[in-house]
């Protein structure tokens, strides 16, 4: 019995792994890869080309470099001729699969969409992650060849002395998993953006993390290659009198004080790493198709007359459609839960961004050699990149604000789900600020070099928090504003640029303020003088102004213990950040409404059940709230009940069925000008009566 149960066990096992094969290699990308890249003169020509490279490689090492370089000669006699070559071959490896494997997504979905066969791709029922698959799977042949073709030289190179068979086994382990985490993240990245844009923003990471790992960086950023792996044992022979300092950089990489194994974290960093791009293969781009225009291959969306000539090519106009048909054949459950694992993702890549840079930007021992200007700029420079990646990720157009997480009866939409990720976001960096100055202060507090004249550590945890409290306000303000327009338009780029006008606008525009408060502070008119601070108070609204009375020294004309004029920055940002929230999930939830209305089987029989006014001008009973209008902003628009006609467009009042202009100017000076006049007033009376 015991044997016929092993026997049964191993057939099982069997079978499992022959559903895998089949899952990998039937499809589609797999039968038209396994045609291109497993030809035989295209993988004669990598192989060639590899031991080539691993031959001037060898010869290089032996012949040329110890006749010119002591440090090398004493390398091959400290560490032996035999391990040295071996490092030097997997060096170069690491460098060839660097630059060869981000070319491997290249046709993998523009292939088939520019020869036109796309559609009968998705016929099939194929689920995406299924498709990207087999481009894996056609993968592993390429990459099991070029590493057997450097089996015959690691051998010779090991009689040669000093190799260790344990560390050859390791190393040819990580050349095969960073191989194929270079071909998950491009192909992650390529189901999110066009594959041109994919392979070259994989290639630019991944040749700037090779050269980080040669750099005196510490492990926590520099070990996302293998290249930490090969140049440890050469650290010593090659370090001289600093070999202890750069045996702790390039050891274990430190989080925060965490010691974490070089292997445990390489193994769990890349598995995470390639998850998160093995789940945007699994989701692909958020999109939602818009009410009434889902028809394969036949959509054109208002603007797309505008956009530049070549991008007026038919697949560039249908790409966004295409792809989105192709990723409806992920299974049913797992598009339920787009949302949340959207979410779950980007918390995930964003908070271990940031865990990574500041680890690495405040990493012991070497934050007791940088000056506190070096960590006032690393600091900031960490956090600005968190927070410009944050917006650059969570951008979103018209079509996928209009997507929607159904759970017991609730429809929580994509601005809640974006919203809470980036409040958790600068949660995590407030925790990471307290935490690193915990970490590295009695670094920070060592003696520093005579020129150093930034004060004491005090004075430096005093700046960073100041400008992380500046930074925080300003990201949440500019993406809800580009959640705002994101609601109007259905391009992600100007959205993008609307957010980039906006921190411009208020980093330089409110600033002007401030010179014309000095100015009105030497008017020789009396008269005039009280109006500088009203006017500096409102010049605090700009991030530039709050950093430059907390950083340095606030104006002489200023000197005055009032909390508006040295933290105004905050209290305006407070009603900025209300109103734009307002107003963003007005916007949001009026995109919902209309496209409920328009997926609705009887929409004209719900709107007589409501008891809808008709349109004075169409007779329709289809209508939204209006949230916004440029003649009553949001309040006024909302005071009145506008409502706007799903078929004409009017906008007219829902109680007593006048129609409203869209357009008017005279209105919106009036409005702009009333609250340019509410802002002046409110601030004479704070500074008055408080």
């Amino acid at each position: 019995m015991r044997r016929a149960a092993e026997t049964l066990a191993r057939a099982q096992r069997w079978l499992e792994s022959r559903r895998l094969v089949r899952y990998a290699w039937d499809n589609p990308s797999a039968e038209a890869d396994a045609r291109t890249i497993l030809s035989s003169p295209k993988v004669g020509g990598w192989l060639g080309l590899e031991v080539l490279l691993l031959i001037l490689v060898g010869a290089g090492t032996l012949l040329i470099a110890p006749a010119e370089e002591r440090e090398i000669r004493d390398l091959l006699e400290v560490n032996g001729a035999g391990a040295v070559l071996i490092d030097a071959s997997f060096l170069l490896m690491a460098a060839l699969f660097t630059l060869l494997f981000p070319f491997r997504a290249s046709g993998l979905l523009e292939g088939p969409r520019w020869r036109g066969y796309l559609d009968q791709v998705i016929t099939t029922g194929v689920s995406p992650l299924r498709y990207f698959a087999g481009k894996w799977a056609t993968t592993q042949p390429l990459l099991a060849g070029l590493l057997l073709a450097a089996v015959p030289f690691v051998t010779l190179y090991g009689l040669l002395g000093g190799a260790d068979w344990g560390r050859v086994v390791v190393g040819f382990g990580l050349l095969y998993l960073y191989a194929n985490l270079i071909l998950a993240v491009v192909c992650g990245l390529s189901a999110l953006v066009h594959e041109v844009l994919a392979i070259l923003v994989t290639l630019a990471i991944f040749v700037g993390l090779f050269a980080l790992s040669l750099m005196p960086v510490p492990s926590v950023i520099g070990s996302f290659t293998p290249v930490r792996y090969f140049i440890q044992p050469m650290i010593a022979p090659l370090g001289g009198a600093e070999a202890a300092l750069l045996a702790k950089v390039y050891g274990d990489p430190n989080l925060l004080g965490l010691h974490v194994p070089w292997l445990l974290w390489v193994l769990g960093s890349w598995g995470a790493l390639a998850s998160c791009a093995a789940l945007c293969c699994a989701l692909g781009p958020l999109h939602t198709f818009v009410p009434c225009l889902n028809t394969f291959g036949a959509l054109v969306f208002p603007g797309d007359q505008k956009r530049f000539r070549f991008r007026k090519v038919r697949p560039f106009l249908t790409r966004r459609t295409e792809l989105a048909f192709l990723f409806d054949n992920r299974s049913p459950r797992l598009g339920r839960w787009a949302l949340p694992l959207r979410a779950l993702q980007l918390t995930f890549v964003l908070g271990g961004l940031a865990l990574v840079l500041f680890s690495a930007g405040f990493a012991h021992p070497a934050m007791a050699l940088i000056l506190h200007e070096g960590v006032f700029v690393i600091h900031t420079g960490a956090t600005v990149i968190v927070l410009v990646s944050a917006l650059l990720l969570l951008t979103s157009g018209r079509a996928q604000s209009l997507a929607r997480f159904r759970l017991a009866g609730l429809r929580i939409p994509l601005f809640v789900f974006d919203l809470a990720v980036f409040v958790g976001l600068l949660t995590w960096l407030v925790v990471l600020h307290l935490a690193v100055f915990s970490y590295s202060w009695a670094d920070l507090a060592m003696p520093r070099p005579f020129w150093n004249r930034s004060g004491t550590p005090q004075e430096l945890f005093v700046r960073c928090s100041v400008v992380l409290g500046i930074l925080l306000p300003l990201a949440l303000s500019t993406f809800l504003v580009m959640k705002l327009v994101g609601t109007r338009w259905l391009g992600k780029g100007w959205v993008l640029l609307v957010g980039a006008i906006w921190v411009l606008f208020l980093g330089s525009i409110p600033a002007l303020l401030a010179a014309l408060s000095k100015a009105f502070s030497q008017a020789d008119n009396l008269a005039v003088r009280p109006w500088k601070l009203p006017i500096y108070a409102l010049a605090l609204t700009s991030p530039t102004t709050q950093a430059i009375s907390m950083l340095e020294e606030a104006p002489r004309w200023i000197r005055r213990d009032h909390w508006l004029l040295t933290r105004g920055y905050w209290f305006w940002h407070a009603l900025l950040l209300g109103y734009l929230g307002a107003l963003s999930w007005r916007m949001h939830r009026a995109n919902l409404r209309e496209a409920a209305v328009l997926e609705s089987l009887d929409p004209q029989g719900e709107a007589e059940a409501a008891g809808n006014p008709a349109c004075p001008e169409c007779e329709s009973l289809l209508q939204v709230p209006q949230p916004y209008s440029d003649w009553g902003g949001m309040w006024l628009t909302s005071l009145l009940k506008a409502v706007r006609c799903l078929d004409c467009g009017t906008e007219f009042d829902a109680r007593t069925g006048k129609v409203h202009k869209q357009r008017n100017f005279y209105l919106s000076l009036i409005r702009t000008g009333a609250t340019g006049a509410g802002l002046v007033a409110l601030t004479l009376v704070l500074l008055r009566f408080t």
